[in-house]
């Protein structure tokens, strides 16, 4: 955001894939709690990727939308808001496929929400 703050991030996903190299997926992400604001959301992608092989790397990019939620406090009132809104998202993903099916994967989530705060979270 613009302050430059760190905190954690999760994301629960369900990717499907369309052909040899594309995919779609829907995810969950809970961008943290940076000061005075609770943000998370749905989105959906639409993926470019490299094949998986049975073993190794693959690599894909992503870009969709993104339906935020956010709990922001008001300074200096400190009272509470809902915001809500569409923003674009992009990702970036490293896989490493292990035997049966199993993989770890490095993501780069970047929102970019007009007139917002913009987030940009590794997730492992």
């Amino acid at each position: 955001n613009a302050n430059d703050e760190r905190t954690f991030a999760a994301a629960a996903s369900y990717t499907h894939p369309v052909g040899r190299r594309g995919a779609v997926s829907l995810s969950y992400l809970n961008e943290g709690h940076p000061l005075d604001h609770h943000r998370d959301g749905v989105g959906t992608q639409f993926w470019l990727r490299s094949g998986a092989p049975e073993r190794g790397w693959s690599f894909g990019a992503g870009a969709g939308g993104y339906y935020y939620f956010d709990t922001a406090r008001a300074v200096p009132s400190g009272a509470y808001s809902n915001d809500h809104g569409w923003a674009p998202i992009y990702s970036l993903s490293a896989q490493w496929h292990f035997r049966q099916r199993w993989f770890a994967q490095l993501l780069a989530n970047r929102i970019s929400p007009r007139n917002k705060d913009h987030t940009t979270a590794l997730l492992f």
